[in-house]
């Protein structure tokens, strides 16, 4: 049982490193109480955004951080947002507080809040500080092991980009008709983005053979796994993925705040 505390809000404009190892701290308590495994997002550079701080914390009167929230800059304009608060200090009020100082201190930006689904209460606090739902991103896998993978009608094209990077490109008899981004993790799987197919070539179902070309190459590379993420609102997409074996692993809604 929590007693009567006076707490004090703290905002740092760049961060201590010996606040760090708190902060993770507060996240393992996190995870280990709800029983799921939080993502805290954080860069040295996030410590100071364009001028702004990319932390809060929430103090008692001894100066124990219960709960912060950390921000991380996508440009001058968009935020990802995420914040913890220690299981026997919520209720009180501090997780509100922390977003009413975030909003105090910004202005003129996007914040974007990523929340698992079972976090109710959180959900909840965010709506009452007029943060809206806007969609949910699913992290999704496929296993290539046992996988049957039929001959491709396309052509592709690898260029390396670095650390792991290859950046895909498509070809239907010689005409371009697609592009894709991976990511090597290591030798076993990768991870797909921005896959498009270009605009007079959409609604032809090519998709899902661009999805199958890919998956020929991975497989001569020997990669056993490969994971990608994308919105419930990119039907067209989320239906693609699903129909080629793709399985939701995860998800998060996301909640979004204009100042």
């Amino acid at each position: 049982v929590v007693g009567r505390i006076f707490m004090g809000l703290t905002i740092e404009k760049t961060v201590r490193y010996d606040h760090m190892d708190v902060l993770k701290n507060i996240v393992s308590i996190c995870c280990q109480n709800d029983s799921k495994k939080y993502s805290f997002f954080y860069e040295e550079d996030d410590s100071y955004l364009f001028g702004h701080p990319g932390f809060f914390y929430f103090s008692d009167d001894s100066n124990n951080i219960l709960g912060f929230i950390c921000l991380s800059g996508i440009d001058r304009q968009n935020f990802d947002v995420c914040g913890f608060v220690l299981p026997a200090y919520r209720n009180n009020g501090i997780f509100s507080q922390l977003l009413t100082a975030v909003k105090e201190e910004y202005k003129n930006i996007n914040l974007s809040f990523p929340l698992p689904a079972h976090c109710k209460n959180a959900a909840e606090v965010l709506r009452k500080n007029n943060f809206r739902y806007s969609d949910t991103e699913c992290k999704m896998s496929l296993n290539l092991k046992n996988l049957i993978i039929y001959p491709s009608e396309f052509d592709i094209d690898i260029t390396e980009s670095g650390k792991g990077a290859q950046q895909c490109a498509f070809f239907k008899d010689d005409f371009f008709v697609g592009s894709c981004s991976i990511t090597l993790i290591n030798d076993s799987y990768c991870i797909l983005s921005e896959v498009e197919i270009i605009k007079k070539y959409r609604g032809l179902g090519l998709g899902a053979h661009l999805i199958n070309c890919l998956l020929g190459y991975l497989d001569e590379i020997n990669i056993d796994k490969i994971i990608l993420h994308v919105t419930k609102s990119n039907i067209p997409a989320f239906r693609l993925y699903q129909s080629m074996g793709f399985v939701v692993d995860s998800s998060l809604d996301y909640y979004c705040l204009n100042l």
